[in-house]
């Protein structure tokens, strides 16, 4: 408990002080509310993947957050969430099999390959790959070259 009065405190200190000075430290850890009311403080620099949950094994209407090999089920709607990383950083917004949206930190991104026919789903058309993963997109190659400028 103590450790969440601190992380709360400190928190809103820092909210108090970007509100005042309207300077975002794009370094300093972002806090997420968890879908126990806990609240957990993410280094930026450690998310690659942003998105829904989907699946009967994910909480409905929780927002995933991909991390550091880990994931944290958010109760912030998906908009909020994205909103709120976007003050400090980039992220790229790219289009699930499912058709829904999926964000990725395109520093993440270190490789591009095409999706297989019985391999992978029949709407992918491109896999992304990062150190912690691989993504699969209904984009093309090229969209995803041009979105991240590479």
């Amino acid at each position: 408990m103590l450790l969440i009065c601190a992380i709360c405190a400190w928190t809103g200190t820092a909210e108090a002080a970007e509100h005042q000075t309207g300077a975002v430290d794009r370094n300093a850890p972002i806090a997420f509310r968890t879908l126990d009311g806990d609240v957990l403080q993410v280094d930026l620099d450690e998310i690659w993947r942003i998105r829904a949950a989907i699946g009967r094994d994910e909480p409905a209407g929780a927002t995933v957050i991909d991390y550091a090999f880990e994931r944290l089920f958010v109760g912030d709607p998906l908009d909020t969430v994205v909103e709120e990383i976007r003050r400090r950083r980039d992220l790229t917004q790219f289009t699930l099999p499912s058709g829904a949206p999926i964000y990725i930190f395109p520093e993440k991104i270190i490789g591009i390959k095409r999706s297989i026919a019985n391999q992978h789903h029949p709407n992918s058309k491109s896999i992304l790959i990062a150190r912690e993963g691989e993504q699969q997109v209904q984009e093309s190659r090229q969209a995803i070259r041009d979105s991240l400028g590479k």
